[in-house]
This record gives structure tokens, C-alpha cells and sequence, in this order.
């Protein structure tokens, strides 16, 4: 039997678990290196775009296109198109904040998610931070536009009375009496 024929059979699980029945048990051989993770290089936009800028490939190499990741095949010498990488999409999860919390100076910052099953209420604890310097003397600031007249005050308590003042000028004569004979006038000086 040649190699590829010994593969297929190993590999073949029904013959596997036909000769596991029949006592034969295939010899396990010692643990390989780890393998190489999936590392993506880069990715394009069109298959033709991965062709012209990569004929050919080394094994391991992955591109993608769109959420398809293209392999190197290196026994058929192309390039092999595997499923999407993109997983299905999962659940919305709700989120509700409660509290934001100022903590104790030079604590942790926490989150504290209080899950009830159907939404997550978070409440978030933040350390007080340190005191700081005193800030610089700003600048004069612009003076203000002039505020409007306001309303007048109430009156003044009675003030002392004041000195007597300079005796007046003479007034003016005044307008000459009339007299008829039955009126006597009596004027004091």
C-alpha cells in the first residue's frame, strides 16, 4: 500500500472505528509542534485583485475578500475559498446606567453590573481625584454694558431743621389800596 492509501484509511472514520472493533488500534505516533495560527495578511476587494497581487502563495497564507478568507492550497498550488469568518450575530444585550459614584480618593475605578437576567444596570464608582494647585490670577475682564436705571428708593427719614437763613431783600410796593368812605383801613408798621 502506498502512503496516501494508509492516510485515507486512518483518516476514514468508519474504517477507523471498524478496525477500533476489531482489536486493531492504530499506532499513535509523538505530539507534532503546535500549529500555526490563522494569521490574515491583508484583504481585497475582488477575487482577481487577490490573483494579481498574489499569484502564488506560501502554506498558511490567508487573505480576505468581503468575510470570505481565502488559504493557500499548497498540494493544488491555489487558492482555496473557505467559509465566511463572520459568525452569526448575537444577542442585543440591554444596558441601563444607574449611578455614576464619586469614590474614595486614590481608589480603582469600578463598574458594578447588576444583571437581572434580562438587562444589565450598571453603576459606576470613580475615585475623587487629588485637590489641585491654585490656578494663576485670570485677566481684567471687559467692563460690563450699563444696566438699566432702577426703581426709586423710598423717602429719607425728616432731616434736622436748619439755620435761618439771611434776612431777604425789600420786596416790592405793592398795589394801592382803594378806599371808599364807609371802610377804615388800619396798617401797622
Amino acid at each position: 500500500m502506498n502512503d496516501d492509501k494508509i492516510k485515507n484509511i486512518f483518516e476514514n472514520k468508519i474504517i477507523r472505528e471498524r478496525l477500533y472493533n476489531a482489536g486493531m488500534y492504530p499506532m499513535i505516533g509523538p505530539t507534532g509542534p503546535r500549529g500555526k495560527g490563522i494569521e490574515i495578511l491583508d484583504s481585497y476587494d475582488t477575487y482577481e485583485e487577490l490573483l494579481e497581487k498574489h499569484p502564488k502563495g506560501n502554506s498558511g497564507d490567508c487573505y480576505l475578500i468581503g468575510d470570505i478568507l481565502y488559504i493557500w492550497n499548497q498540494d493544488k498550488k491555489e487558492w482555496m475559498e473557505t467559509e465566511s469568518i463572520k459568525g452569526p450575530t448575537g444577542p442585543s444585550e440591554k444596558i441601563e446606567i444607574r449611578n455614576t459614584i464619586t469614590g474614595e480618593e486614590n481608589g480603582k475605578a469600578q463598574v458594578l453590573d447588576n444583571f437581572d437576567g434580562e438587562k444589565h444596570v450598571l453603576d459606576f464608582i470613580i475615585p475623587k481625584g487629588k485637590q489641585g494647585e491654585k490656578g494663576l490670577k485670570g485677566d481684567q475682564g471687559t467692563a460690563g454694558v450699563q444696566g438699566e436705571i432702577g426703581p426709586t428708593g423710598p423717602s429719607g427719614i425728616q432731616g434736622p431743621k436748619g439755620d435761618t437763613g439771611p434776612r431777604g431783600d425789600k420786596g416790592d410796593i405793592g398795589p394801592t389800596a382803594r378806599c371808599n368812605k364807609s371802610s377804615i383801613y388800619i396798617f401797622k408798621w
